[in-house]
């Protein structure tokens, strides 16, 4: 098998992406927002259909997968929800409803309940539509005709069910799907025309990429503002997702010409992280500079500075703890179990705080054995639930070997499905 190493432009391109949802969150309303809401979901959601590979589908079991995506998805899911929680807490001075945001968590959709960090609704989408899209492929055993007729009959659940809250977002994950298709397409053209992808002068190239943007960002505009989180295509969904692609595909084909950079790419790498931290952080930037925040250029240098402040602490934790960045550990180490029981403990804090207030009747703040008590319950929670954690899911600290044995059986002419680790052979790149 030939060596393996990461396809640089997919990482920029799922930087880019991230900056785009950091902005729109941002934005004032208007033609610019509509913008960016008509495509920058929809282009996360290409980008992870990028590696959609239905031969390795095929070969794999459905425990294997479901295991594979659930620590991939749903287990970093959980600690940023968690995480969210504790600096929503902090930044209202324990004004907010714990028992609603953790209803939220489970709803995972804010216009059922909120959750303690709101944008976190892709991962669940996101896995759900690659769960039902391996179904898929075991009914059908691989034929992607057959997968992608499924795949557009059933849009017409979210159209029939246009800005209808569902838990989870069910009703749009065929959206979903169908753009992840689009990215499976997408790049089954690169890999078969690269070469003469290549050999395209650069003027010509870069005109086909403003083509592009510019029809892509016409369509969107003109066709009114879209959001998949709210389940809205704008007035007609067949132009949502003709402006959505479109656009993806020039910034995609733009990507490609960027010199590579280790900030990008790092940043690409850790978009889950970023994605699940960045709205506390846009809350906390609100409250600071409330009047400041509608201006468009407080907007321009306040994104930059939320794109790029949790950097630093997304690097650390994947050195201690890589599980709440999607990045499973390949090797038990006394560090990350150290960061776990810290990152329990510093997830729970400010909600157990609040909890013992009342329980004990201001336990925390009367002193005596009544504040002993209280620590000594916390610190037993926190080790109890370290401890079911490391027993529910030794793959925390652990190579899987499931994921190692099927890695031995894959073909070289394929590439990893796996929607943080994008690798190719290679020759191929």
């Amino acid at each position: 098998m030939a060596d393996k190493k990461r396809i640089v432009w997919i990482d920029q391109l799922r930087g880019l992406a991230f900056y785009f949802v950091v902005l729109g969150h941002m934005a004032v309303s208007g033609d610019f927002e509509a913008w960016i809401y008509s495509f920058h979901m929809p282009l996360f959601f290409i980008i992870s259909g990028f590696n959609l590979n239905f031969d390795r589908m095929k070969e794999t079991g459905f425990k294997d997968y479901i295991s594979h995506i659930v620590v991939r998805m749903l287990v970093p899911y959980l600690w940023l929800q968690f995480i969210a929680l504790g600096l929503k807490y902090a930044i209202s001075g324990g004004l907010i409803r714990v028992p609603k945001y953790l209803l939220g968590i489970i709803t995972g959709n804010s216009f059922v309940v909120s959750a303690p960090s709101n944008p976190l609704y892709f991962v669940l989408l996101l896995f759900s539509a690659q769960l039902l899209i391996f179904l898929l492929v075991k009914l059908t055993g691989g034929n992607k005709g057959m997968v992608f007729a499924v795949i557009l009959a059933l849009t017409a659940i979210p159209v029939l069910t246009d800005s209808k809250p569902a838990v989870w977002h069910i009703n749009v994950v065929p959206t979903a799907m169908l753009f992840m298709l689009i990215g499976r397409f997408f790049m089954d053209c690169y890999i078969s025309g690269g070469k003469l992808l290549r050999r395209i002068k650069l003027p010509l190239y870069i005109i086909i990429c403003v083509l592009l943007l510019v029809a892509g960002g016409a369509l969107g505009v003109s066709n009114g503002r879209a959001s998949i989180h709210a389940n809205g295509f704008g007035e007609e969904y067949i132009i949502f997702v003709i402006s959505a692609t479109l656009t993806s595909m020039g910034f995609a084909l733009l990507v490609m010409l960027l010199p590579s950079t280790k900030l990008f790419n790092f940043i690409g790498m850790n978009t889950i992280f970023l994605l699940g931290i960045h709205e506390p952080l846009l809350i906390f930037t609100q409250k600071l500079f409330p009047v400041a925040w509608e201006k468009w250029w407080f907007v321009a240098i306040a994104s930059v500075v939320c794109y790029l402040l949790p950097v630093p602490v997304a690097w650390i934790l994947n050195k201690a703890a890589p599980y709440i960045c999607a990045m499973a550990p390949k090797e038990s180490n006394l560090l990350i179990k150290i960061s776990k029981f810290v990152a329990l403990a510093l997830v729970l804090l400010a909600p157990y705080i609040s909890f013992t207030r009342t329980a004990f009747g201001g336990a925390l703040s009367s002193g005596g054995g009544m504040t002993a008590l209280a620590i000594a319950i916390f610190a037993l929670v926190v080790v109890g639930l370290e401890r079911l954690f490391t027993l529910l899911l030794p793959f925390f600290f652990l190579e899987n070997k499931k994921e190692k044995k099927i890695e031995q059986h894959k073909k070289a002419s394929v590439y990893e499905d796996d929607d943080i680790m994008i690798i190719m052979p290679v020759e191929e790149v």
